[in-house]
């Protein structure tokens, strides 16, 4: 058997740290991979939680918009002849939709410019009608009432649907309330009266407390 030599044997120490490199990497790289993956996780987390919120803020109810629209279009006819209309076609940014109401009154002006935003993307959409007024400001009322969440087309047939929907609502035609009469019946009225005796009269501490009863 040959002999071997010092230059064929392989030092222990060399064997203990050709072993032991591969298995335990420098603790100084895993510290910098962990801090760079925890970091993005979190912001991956936040963008996500910031545009579910904003998808939240920008949520419209159908009965709102109509409900804009109404007041809006309650101003417009008072302060026709105050508006500039030759402005507000051609509007393409919120200033020149706000020259158009330079000379409505202040007080009507102020809320006038609450819908200045929405103002340039009806005039560019074009679809309004040219020559009746009534028709027209009808049209811009129900286009913008949304602010400009929802394009004017959106905004109009958003407005349509709820119309219809108000109208084939019920209606109240008798409202009571509930008394209690000196004859011992206690409910609700029939006409203002006690549906016991019929009398209408109140007592003098009702009349006291409500002097438009007398």
């Amino acid at each position: 058997m040959p002999r071997t030599t010092k230059r064929n044997k392989t030092s222990a120490k060399l064997k203990t740290n050709h072993r032991k490199l591969p298995r335990n990497p420098p603790p100084f790289s895993r510290g910098i991979s962990a801090k760079l993956g925890s970091g993005q996780k979190t912001a991956n987390r936040a963008l996500t939680a910031f545009e579910e919120t904003r998808g939240r803020k920008r949520r419209i109810h159908a009965e709102n918009v109509v409900r804009a629209a109404n007041d809006l279009l309650k101003i417009l006819e008072v302060c026709r002849d105050q508006i500039d209309w030759g402005k507000l076609e051609i509007a393409k940014t919120e200033e020149e939709a706000v020259s158009g109401f330079e000379r409505v009154p202040s007080p009507y002006r102020e809320r006038l410019n609450l819908w200045r935003a929405a103002i340039p993307e009806w005039a560019r959409e074009g679809k309004f009608p040219k020559t009746n007024l009534d028709r027209k400001m009808r049209h811009l009322a129900d286009s913008v009432a949304a602010e400009g969440f929802l394009t004017p087309r959106r905004s109009r047939d958003v407005c349509l649907e709820e119309r219809k929907r108000q109208a084939q609502l019920g209606m109240i035609l008798r409202r009571e309330f509930y008394i209690e009469c000196s004859c011992g019946y206690q409910g609700p009225a029939k006409g203002g009266g006690c549906r016991q005796c019929g009398t209408n009269r109140v007592s003098p501490e009702i009349q006291s407390e409500n002097p438009l009863l007398r």
